[in-house]
């Protein structure tokens, strides 16, 4: 998905899979509500390219996270996604798009944690 994004247009600015593309898609996937304010370009929570807040639909919110005791943390600043995929048994790939910064981004962690997820439909 991020690179089909990147590769469309849906970068912030406009650029798409060149040499020096990079992934600035956060704002295209976010709501345009409930994010922490930022000053930096083309993050999700500065009001910077109002036409590209969004556009994609996916209307990710900042949830945050519940933690494996039960806490929760970073709402309003981060939106967690689990991926399908897992790292090893007790740790899960997971996307995570933060109000700060522009790109979506890729690591794990346990899998006892509390992140969104997404369901896609299959159409073949």
């Amino acid at each position: 998905m991020i690179q089909y994004l990147i590769d469309n247009g849906y970068n912030y600015d406009g650029s798409t899979n060149t040499p020096t593309s990079e992934n600035k898609i956060a704002k295209a996937l976010a709501a345009a509500t409930g994010w922490k304010a930022s000053i930096n370009t083309g993050a999700i929570g500065n009001n910077d390219y109002p036409e590209k807040i969004n556009i994609t639909g996916f209307s990710a919110l900042p949830a945050g996270y519940r933690r494996y005791d039960g806490a929760f943390f970073d709402r309003g600043e981060f939106a967690y996604f689990w991926s399908s995929s897992s790292a090893d048994a007790d740790n899960a790939h997971y996307y995570v798009l933060y109000y700060n910064f522009d790109q979506v981004d890729y690591y794990y962690w346990l899998k006892n944690c509390g992140y969104s997820v997404r369901c896609i439909k299959n159409t073949d």
